[in-house]
């Protein structure tokens, strides 16, 4: 029987076009920085075993030049952060929905970071696939460029996306494929 992906209502944000609101959530498997714009999740780094790294990092993310960070208040935090857990924990919750600000991005990397949301819990696509499935059958290797720097894991789920033969490379988490292998191992429960 197919359940019905958990819907996630996200507050909006009213801040100034320049303006990143910044906050750090403790997942299983380490520490998920992210920074929110007035469009949505602008960036993420997921997985770092401290906070204080989490949030370095994230402040280096070039997707980050030219705003001004500032701590995310309570009521953005709380259910930015409980959904991000949620999502590194593999529950179950419609990504596609999820507003990113993707001010920057190539039409190409929006299209296929527009697929790979798609992909449900516990499913993977090859690169290929992928690059098929956007029109563009010859480009698997810049599919897997893009999944390499995903600015806003975990909700394009780049996790999700395994070489043709299935297994698992390149992972740019921090503990890297091993962190791959527990996020689709705890999808398939």
């Amino acid at each position: 029987m197919n359940r019905p992906k958990k819907s996630v209502s996200l507050p909006v944000l009213r801040i100034g076009s320049d303006i990143a609101f910044i906050d750090v959530v403790k997942a299983r498997h380490g520490w998920v920085a992210y920074a929110l714009t007035s469009k949505g999740l602008r960036a993420t780094r997921m997985a770092r075993r401290s906070k204080s790294e989490a949030l370095r990092q994230l402040r280096q993310e070039r997707h980050l030049r030219g705003y001004t960070t500032e701590p995310a208040p309570g009521k953005v935090a709380v259910p930015w952060g409980a959904f991000l857990m949620q999502a590194m924990e593999g529950k179950d919750l419609d990504l596609s929905r999820i507003p990113l600000d993707d001010r920057g991005w190539s039409d190409f990397a929006r299209r296929v970071y527009r697929r790979v949301r798609k992909i449900p819990r516990g499913k993977t696509m090859s690169y290929g696939q992928v690059a098929k499935a956007i029109g563009k059958p010859r480009a698997a290797r810049a599919v897997g460029q893009l999944m390499a720097r995903n600015p806003v894991a975990p909700v394009v789920p780049c996790h999700r996306v395994v070489a043709a033969d299935g297994s698992l490379c390149g992972f740019s988490a921090e503990t890297g494929i091993k962190l791959k292998e527990k996020m689709l191992a705890r999808e398939k429960d």
